[in-house]
């Protein structure tokens, strides 16, 4: 992370290691772009459907068929029995 700000804003290590805060770092670090070599956006291995963090996905909670894809991102209330 350190690495990544001092290349991309040109920021010295002195600065970052006692001027800036972690919040601030870590903000600062989200703007960057991430470059992925070579991947082909869309291809799924084992023909499931995974998503990850920079993915644009939009899913209609409407639709019956993403029910499971919303229960696994909200997590699904688990349901005990009494007896």
């Amino acid at each position: 992370m350190i690495a990544g700000a001092v290349k991309y804003f040109r920021f010295t290590i002195d600065y970052i290691l006692y001027d800036l805060s972690y919040v601030n770092l870590v903000m600062l670090s989200a703007t960057i772009p991430d470059y992925s070599g070579g991947e082909k956006r869309g291809k799924t291995g084992g023909g499931a459907a995974s998503f990850g963090i920079n993915d644009d996905v939009t899913i209609r909670a409407s639709d019956p068929e993403n029910r499971q894809i919303l229960d696994h991102l909200f997590g699904k209330p688990t349901v005990i029995k009494r007896t």
